[in-house]
């Protein structure tokens, strides 16, 4: 078997991580299975619990480091209401609902997304020194 020093070490940045539920996560998985784990770390805004068979070093980004393009529509109306003095405690407003549904038919299940390089986010890249960053961002 190779010695590790001979794998570069990686940094995935992605939506998604190693685990054993989702497709990616299950290709990230397979593909990387015996990689010296300590020359692997993942950069990610995954919901789905991780897993540490492959990866043990994640960095799960919050919201100071990744916004939705646009802002949250449901967050938009909810303080365009507060500021009118109207509270919503029923079902959306029919507002609301025309536009979750334009918002889904332009772009899907996800809103784009912008990334922010923190300080801390920069801190903990630079304390990993990878040598290749994989990604699937687009």
């Amino acid at each position: 078997m190779p010695t590790p020093e001979i794998y570069p070490r990686v940094l995935f940045i992605t939506p998604l991580a190693f685990n054993k539920v989702t497709g990616t996560g299950i290709t990230f998985t397979n593909l990387f299975k015996g990689w010296p784990k300590d020359r692997i770390a993942t950069v990610h805004d995954d919901t789905m619990a991780v897993t540490t068979d492959v990866c043990d070093t994640y960095y799960r980004l919050g919201s100071n480091e990744i916004r939705k393009f646009g802002g949250s529509l449901t967050n938009t109306l909810a303080e365009q209401s507060a500021s009118s003095g109207v509270a919503h405690s029923s079902p959306p407003s029919s507002r609301l609902k025309v536009l979750q549904i334009v918002k889904k038919w332009i772009f899907g299940d996800g809103l784009p997304q912008r990334g922010i390089l923190t300080p801390e986010l920069e801190a903990w890249i630079a304390d990993f020194k990878p040598d290749v960053i994989y990604t699937i961002l687009g």
